[in-house]
């Protein structure tokens, strides 16, 4: 039915294409970044990607954000997220004071948990500052 010649202009129409796909699927990926201040506060953004963050302290224990994002901003749950502590107040925060996600993060929310680790004082200070990463 193909001609040899037709069928090397059709596989190469087709590997085309895929590439052409390809390309425009990473054009649509991109790298988000923030800075949160231990009370929720969102410092810098880059690009706007954020409508809120929830604060929530366990004194003692743990920090609990939920980092609430903008409509839109993924279509799918972001590929990869990153989190860690930026306080550097004390040796102890230095040292000890943790930053991770708590779950999948989605692409409506992002949940973190920030904690000292080792020390359980019922009035250690537990929220910490951080920053975080995600790629779509």
């Amino acid at each position: 039915m193909f001609s040899r010649k037709d069928s090397k202009r059709l596989s190469f129409a087709v590997v085309l294409m895929c590439f052409c796909v390809t390309v425009t699927a990473n054009a649509a990926s991109g790298v988000f970044t923030a800075s949160i201040d231990s009370q929720g506060k969102v410092m810098v953004q880059s690009p706007q990607w954020i409508k809120n963050v929830k604060h929530i302290p366990q004194a003692g224990y743990f920090s609990d954000y939920e980092i609430v994002l903008n409509a839109g901003v993924f279509e799918r749950n972001p590929g990869f997220c990153s989190v860690s502590v930026t306080d550097l107040n004390s040796y102890d925060d230095i040292v000890s004071a943790h930053a991770k996600l708590a779950g999948t993060p989605t692409s409506h929310a992002v949940k973190v948990i920030t904690q000292l680790i080792g020390d359980s004082a019922k009035e250690a200070g537990t929220s910490k500052s951080f920053m975080l990463m995600c790629v779509s």
